[in-house]
């Protein structure tokens, strides 16, 4: 099944036509921010990294006078990583995006990999713009990856992850920036395909730079706070798997923080299941000849259930009294979906809100200019992190989270691992 999520999905698909917000996108945010604040979709060391090289690369590109943006450059930059990652192994890992375009490819030119589907439509590099801004790596007058400039602390960053590498025996920065000028050959090497793979394990130097970032440039310590569960959670040499649990809060997060969390599952739960009901009542359309349901009388049985387990969801949210959202807005979505509402109801809400892959025309619904007729893959929008959106489920499995738990728990649980320098081993436990 695809993870709504994101990192995993296949590179030829567009999310653009199939992204469902809801109008939900400053919820999804808050709660998100609220669980571990600033990250992102961050979750691995290496992709800070490689984001920041093609930054730093820009700016020196543009001072030569070449006309490309920040994206451009750090587009192509993680390519070339994650092809250097293919051509040192064929072992499918999650920190290799773009392996259909990519394997075997030849022409790995700057002026080929910079080109629009030379790579995938998503890249890690979508994941970290909060991040960088958030750990004072970048600085900007707007919240825009192409006005990013690297801090001194990217720059020493930067030095410190490629110490000791010397493609075609220049530092690697100096060997990119001759791949920029046009020299499709010298990072086809091996130095260079070791220093720049997107799934080379960083340096410890490297490591403990992002790590005191993470921790320093959170005023509200609930970063640290999570790094000290998170050690505890750790099983690298494969031990028994840990289930998190609601009643049982662990003792170094306080209690404002774990109120968040919990309230923030409940309302990704109620999101998801929303999701579904949409998911349904697109697949009974794709059915009918006509294409057009009339909610006014009829509901099919099979999307009554799910709109049934979605009230279920919204009423356990609601139950609380809490709501951290901006303007409560998270409480507005589950009174619509709640189970005091008509089941007809619940729907013409539900569609009024996605307006893209369905749409409502008084009492009946048909096909938006999204609609595929079945339900398809990576529906939900995580807004500010659609595209990073962490590995859940799949990895880092000996942790069972509880269901709807904001997906950087996961995320900073990996990126804790790769702190650690334990990441490789977490992947394949």
């Amino acid at each position: 099944m695809e993870l709504s999520w994101g990192i995993l999905g296949p590179d030829m698909l567009s999310t653009t036509r199939r992204t469902r917000t809801l109008g939900l996108g400053s919820v999804v945010r808050s709660f998100n921010d609220l669980a571990v604040p600033g990250m992102g979709g961050v979750w691995f060391g290496r992709q800070i990294v490689l984001a920041l090289l093609g930054i730093d690369l820009a700016t020196e590109a543009r001072a030569r006078g070449h006309k490309v943006s920040n994206i451009q450059v750090a587009n192509a930059v993680e390519a070339l990583g994650c092809w250097s990652a293919l051509q040192n192994s064929e072992a499918v890992d999650p920190r290799v995006r773009g392996r259909r375009k990519l394997q075997g490819r030849a022409d790995v030119s700057f002026r080929s990999l910079i080109r629009p589907g030379a790579y995938v439509t998503q890249p890690m590099r979508m994941a970290t713009g909060q991040c960088l801004l958030a750990l004072d790596l970048v600085r900007s007058s707007k919240e825009r990856f192409n006005s990013y400039q690297c801090t001194d602390e990217a720059l020493r960053l930067l030095d410190v992850a490629f110490e000791g590498f010397s493609p075609n025996r220049r530092p690697v920065r100096s060997n990119l920036l001759r791949w920029i000028d046009g020299d499709a050959t010298c990072v086809s090497t091996t130095e260079s395909r070791n220093a720049l793979a997107s799934n080379g394990a960083l340096n410890a130097a490297a490591r403990e730079i992002i790590k005191e970032r993470v921790v320093a440039s959170d005023s509200s310590g609930r970063r640290q706070n999570l790094l000290l569960w998170m050690n505890t959670l750790s099983h690298p040499d494969g031990g028994p798997s840990t289930a998190i649990r609601w009643d049982k809060k662990p003792e170094w997060i306080d209690e404002g923080h774990w109120r968040d969390l919990k309230v923030g599952s409940e309302f990704f739960v109620a999101r998801t299941n929303a999701i579904s009901v949409l998911d349904t009542i697109e697949e009974t359309i794709g059915g009918l000849s006509d294409r057009v349901l009339d909610i006014a009388y009829h509901v099919p049985r099979i999307a009554e259930t799910a709109i049934e387990t979605l009230q279920r969801s919204a009423d356990a949210f609601l139950s609380s009294g809490f709501d951290p959202s901006p303007e409560g807005q998270a409480s507005v979505f589950c009174a619509q979906c709640s189970g005091s509402v008509k089941k007809a109801a619940v729907v013409a809400s539900l569609v009024e809100r996605d307006d893209r892959v369905l749409r409502l025309r008084g009492t009946q619904i048909v096909p938006g200019p999204a609609f595929v007729g079945r339900a398809a893959a990576r529906t939900v929008d995580d807004t500010d992190e659609t595209t990073s959106e962490g590995p859940i489920e799949t990895l880092g499995a000996s942790i069972r989270w509880p269901d709807g738990i904001s997906f950087r728990l996961p995320n900073l649980h990996l990126l804790n691992a790769d702190l650690k320098g334990n990441l490789n081993q977490v992947l394949s436990s």
